[in-house]
């Protein structure tokens, strides 16, 4: 998963921010009113609010210090245009979603330097740590 920044709001015109930056989405964007799941339930929930993703690093699950390292770069660099995005209409919420691997210990710990806190609270983004269980089930005999 590496890290992607994500922002959103309910009044957000995503597009209209994508068109005049330079930033851009690397997922599918996600645009209020329109059906979460347009293929197989057109008719189904509608998303409330809208958001778009962009890739901060394609790093590994395994590499968080890497993770850190490649989004401190991405937040100095692109710090003009993230003031943008965190100042656009309508946006409500703007964070850093770091995908880690959770290796199934009873307590595992995870450093956010101060660097890094520092640029994304100064920019008014938050961060995330998305634990992803890829234990191997001991269960399957595959």
């Amino acid at each position: 998963m590496g890290c992607v920044l994500k922002a959103e709001g309910t009044n957000f015109m995503v597009d209209a921010f994508l068109e005049q930056s330079a930033l851009t989405a690397t997922a599918r964007v996600f645009r209020r009113g329109e059906p979460e799941f347009p293929h197989t339930q057109p008719n189904g929930r509608v998303w409330e609010s809208s958001r778009v993703a962009i890739r901060v690093s394609d790093r590994g699950f395994d590499n968080l210090e890497e993770l850190i390292s490649d989004t401190i770069a991405y937040l100095k660099q692109n710090n003009d245009e993230l003031e943008k995005l965190c100042r656009f209409p309508g946006v409500e919420y703007v964070y850093l979603d770091f995908g880690v691997r959770y290796g199934g210990e009873p307590v595992e710990c995870y450093h956010l330097p101060p660097e890094l806190l520092h640029l994304a609270s100064n920019l008014g983004v938050g961060v995330e740590l998305s634990l992803y269980d890829m234990a191997p089930d001991p269960t399957c005999d595959v």
